[in-house]
């Protein structure tokens, strides 16, 4: 399992299988009450949409699928032709969606309305290495991407990039609902620094976080700004006050 996403409403979880499957999980009763079947490869990121009744799975099959979620029926299959694992955003407002690949390629925008193709974020070489993570900010003006060698945070209406913070290998990033924090894991094996906080808008880093014991792999907010959660390759969650 890759990932998981809950809905708006917090009745269900959607989980990205590496079989290919999307599940469906209904989280009070803790059971799966669908598996999404379409993909051909490992689904990678699923996102639910937050104003319409729409789930987004990206898979290594290549294609990017949207499902209805009222009876979850495939609606779309769009090709995205890339093949390696791949992580989705949506803009808190729901109007845009956003796809990077762990391969030299560029971050896709899709307008979530209409589906058709808005933009494409391109570095030129040698800078246009893989990204693992991607996040909107609140306003859904800026996106940043954590690439393989730098975190990179994107104005969206000029489509330039308006911060650069040089980090090796971040695995995770999430920025907090009031654009406050930005939170990325970036895990040190020397010391088990296992999350760097910092400021959005200059990229000082405000504080690090110790605790996990493996890498980080992901990271998300909690919707009051001030607490954070973290998921290891220790198994474990830790609940983060900020």
């Amino acid at each position: 399992m890759h990932e998981l996403a809950l809905s708006p409403d917090g009745t269900f979880v959607a989980s990205a299988g590496g079989d290919g499957v999307v599940g469906i999980w209904h989280v009070a009763g803790g059971f799966r009450v669908h598996a999404l079947r379409g993909h051909r490869a490992a689904v990678t990121s699923v996102r639910f949409d937050p104003h319409r009744p729409r789930l987004y799975s990206l898979s290594e099959d290549g294609t990017l699928r949207i499902w209805d979620t009222e009876d979850f029926r495939e609606q779309l299959a769009i090709s995205t032709g890339q093949r390696q694992a791949g992580a989705l955003s949506i803009s808190p407002d729901g109007n845009m969606l956003a796809a990077c690949w762990r391969a030299r390629a560029p971050v896709v925008l899709w307008d979530a309305d209409g589906l058709s193709e808005y933009n494409r974020l391109i570095l030129p070489p040698p800078r246009n290495g893989e990204d693992r993570a991607l996040a909107f900010a609140p306003r859904g003006d800026k996106l940043t991407v954590a690439g393989s060698d730098a975190i990179r945070t994107w104005d969206l209406d000029t489509m330039q990039v308006v911060l650069e913070l040089d980090m090796p290998d971040p695995a995770a990033l999430a920025v907090s609902p009031y654009d406050s924090t930005l939170a990325i894991a970036n895990w040190n094996p020397a010391t088990h620094q296992s999350i760097s906080l910092c400021d959005p808008q200059t990229g000082s880093t405000t504080a690090a976080l110790f605790g996990h014991h493996l890498p980080v792999t992901t990271l998300a907010f909690l919707p009051n700004g001030k607490t954070l959660a973290s998921g290891s390759r220790d198994g474990v969650v830790i609940l983060w006050d900020l």
